[in-house]
């Protein structure tokens, strides 16, 4: 049996970025940001699924600094998911 002092379950290899859970009317978003001291801040939003709140969710990303996304979503829902950096 390996033992290891990182009790973490996952490693860290982006330290911000967000994923997306995309439903017909909603859009769950958990982005996780990591500070140049290690220490995570976890921040959960939903959105909406028209245009102006899918201009939210990319005003939301941009001001966070949220440089990798991913999506998560059964059927063709996420085809209206796009995200473009600056």
């Amino acid at each position: 049996m390996t033992t290891s002092k990182d009790s973490r379950v996952l490693s860290v290899v982006h330290p911000n970025c967000c994923g997306l859970d995309v439903h017909k009317k909603v859009i769950a978003a958990c982005m996780i940001l990591i500070d140049e001291f290690g220490n995570e801040t976890t921040l959960i939003e939903e959105f909406g699924t028209f245009t102006d709140a899918l201009e939210d969710l990319r005003n939301w990303l941009l001001e966070h600094d949220c440089p990798i996304v991913a999506t998560e979503s059964t059927g063709k829902k996420n085809s209206t998911v796009s995200y473009k950096g600056r």
